[in-house]
């Protein structure tokens, strides 16, 4: 689909409203399909770049085994540009519930976010595991991923609830995340070790890694 989508990439244009129509709603689809527009061609460039988005989740985990550090932190990137343009366009919500086109979109649009959390999950107990062996530099970067995803599990746990409630959608939410605060500090702990040279206190810490993460669940 992705490759298919690409090589007729000059076909896809957002709506484009008549210069005399000022009217609200001539600017809301114009706005909301321009938002998807580019959406569409930034998830499908990605699909081509990565397989994870249309790899079964039995199988996600073993594949990102696989996959270096320098690609999962680019997915991160990737993974963190998608949820933003999602929630650009879940902003106009109110709007989109006025038709059934725009409610599907939406529909779509929050299917795509729960396919992207899930990934994100054993993104990071990937990260997790390999977080005591990384380079400085690198653990700081997953330090910040780790982060985000704590904050993208409780925007999703108050978005995702409203927007079924608002749309009436019947889909199984993933079992979110329940962040430790005692794994940040363990975190923070390692990262001082790798500062100081001082290894032989990482094996103690990598056992704390993956507290309260199960990769396997989904």
């Amino acid at each position: 689909m992705a490759k298919e989508l690409k090589s007729k990439e000059h076909l896809l244009h957002a709506y484009q409203k008549k210069a005399s129509d000022d009217t609200y709603e001539a600017k809301m689809y114009a706005e909301v399909s321009q938002l998807y527009n580019t959406y569409i061609k930034f998830l499908y460039n990605f699909k081509l770049k990565s397989p994870l988005l249309h790899t079964r989740m039995s199988e996600v985990s073993a594949k990102i085994k696989s996959v270096s550090i320098q690609e999962i932190l680019g997915v991160y990137e990737a993974f963190d540009a998608l949820v933003t343009q999602i929630f650009n366009i879940f902003e106009h919500q109110n709007f989109c519930k006025r038709t059934r086109l725009l409610s599907n979109v939406i529909y779509l649009l929050f299917q795509d976010l729960l396919q992207i959390y899930k990934v994100f999950y054993v993104l990071v107990t990937e990260i997790l595991e390999r977080f005591s062996e990384m380079s400085i530099e690198y653990a700081k970067k997953s330090f910040v991923v780790y982060q985000n995803f704590v904050n993208l599990t409780k925007v999703m746990k108050t978005k995702a609830d409203k927007i079924m409630m608002e749309f009436e959608f019947t889909i199984k939410l993933p079992q979110y995340y329940t962040p430790d605060a005692s794994l940040v500090e363990t975190l923070k702990i390692c990262i001082e070790q790798k500062q100081k040279g001082n290894g032989s206190n990482l094996d103690q810490v990598s056992k704390q890694l993956r507290g309260g993460m199960n990769r396997d669940q989904f």
